[in-house]
């Protein structure tokens, strides 16, 4: 690996570690206290997901039912 290649992947590796944490901290934002930080660091990745994923879709629920209540 070139000097060059090493740096490249270098700014991959923390670009990627930056949009990782940027998606724990919103999750911790969107779960309305039910989660901390902390909390998410200390789980394993999957369960991160499985986390992240009932977030999402309590979100998406809850727009349904504002946009419903607007028609």
């Amino acid at each position: 690996m070139t000097p060059e290649q090493l740096q490249a992947f270098t700014r991959q590796l923390v670009a990627q570690g930056e949009a990782y944490n940027k998606s724990l901290i919103d999750l911790a934002i969107y779960s309305n206290g039910s989660v901390t930080y902390n909390d998410i660091l200390q789980m394993p990745l999957n369960q991160i997901k499985m986390i992240e994923t009932s977030v999402s879709n309590k979100i998406k629920s809850e727009r349904g039912i504002k946009e419903q209540a607007m028609l």
